[in-house]
């Protein structure tokens, strides 16, 4: 190892399992002859993280659950009270680790914390979240209102109500920044790309960005799957050509309730299912 390693700081918010994974996917394919990799995230599970020699940095995010019942609820993730201990937060691990770059993957306040610490800031969000995205709209969000109102009235307003829904999700970003004299930035979409550099995990073919400039990075797709094995009885069968394998997964985010649904509509199909839990759901 040399001396003159540079110091790269990666920071994870933990919404989604995706969040976490893409960044040490992202942190495992670079040198360690060449980079001193720090990571930071609120826990470092044997799923993620084994294998890794990373110096890790227990930080400070909302607890799943608290997010989970957020999302259902339609309400933002980050009050302005949670996005100033977010940016407490940062600052101190910032003066511990003095990175040349920090990337991260939704940690809002880093738009805040970053500039502050004089810090090279590059953002991993998806394309489709870029303001310049092409795309015809974004789609009905699964939110209470769609309960309320139905699914053809809420359609019809929710482009509607969008851009003041966007500005709401970004006023506390904007008033600690503003606190913290530095220029508000605007809407949540603005916010998602506010950094030196943004990192798509997409393949522009896709997910087209109109003038995107040199600051922004298509990635490709970043792939992980977990260190684990597969069930021979699963293999076996799909080798022999008995039953065709079926991989079923909700993701850390998707809504369990529907798992059962999913089981026993696969369970009438001569197929092989592996079903992926995510330790969020018994069966």
């Amino acid at each position: 190892m040399t001396r003159d390693r540079r110091r790269v700081l990666f920071v994870s918010e933990n919404v989604t399992l995706a969040q976490v994974v893409r960044l040490v996917t992202l942190a495992r394919a670079l040198d360690p002859n060449q980079f001193e990799i720090h990571f930071a995230c609120s826990e470092f599970s044997p799923l993620c993280f084994a294998g890794t020699d990373f110096q890790e940095h227990a930080l400070y995010t909302i607890a799943p659950r608290v997010i989970d019942k957020a999302l259902r609820s339609g309400r933002r993730l980050y009050e302005k009270s949670t996005m100033k201990r977010y940016v407490e937060a940062d600052l101190s691990l910032l003066d511990r680790v003095r990175p040349e770059l920090v990337v991260s993957d939704l940690r809002l306040s880093l738009t805040i914390s970053a500039p502050l610490r004089n810090v090279k800031h590059a953002a991993l969000i998806n394309a489709y979240w870029s303001p310049n995205a092409v795309r015809d709209g974004f789609p009905l969000p699964e939110h209470p209102i769609v309960r309320l109102l139905g699914e053809k009235l809420a359609a019809r307003y929710f482009p509607k109500a969008l851009p003041a829904v966007f500005r709401y999700f970004a006023e506390p970003v904007n008033a600690l920044r503003r606190q913290h004299g530095l220029a508000p930035i605007g809407d949540l979409l603005a916010v998602l790309d506010h950094a030196d550099f943004i990192l798509y995990p997409d393949v522009p073919e896709l997910t087209p960005v109109a003038g995107a400039s040199e600051r922004h990075v298509f990635l490709g797709p970043v792939l992980w799957s977990p260190a684990a094995e597969l069930p021979s009885a699963w293999l076996d069968s799909a080798l022999r050509g008995e039953r065709a394998p079926v991989y079923v997964t909700l993701g850390s985010s998707g809504d369990v309730n529907v798992l059962p649904n999913v089981v026993r509509a696969l369970g009438r199909l001569p197929v092989w299912v592996l079903l992926a839990t995510a330790e969020r759901a018994e069966l």
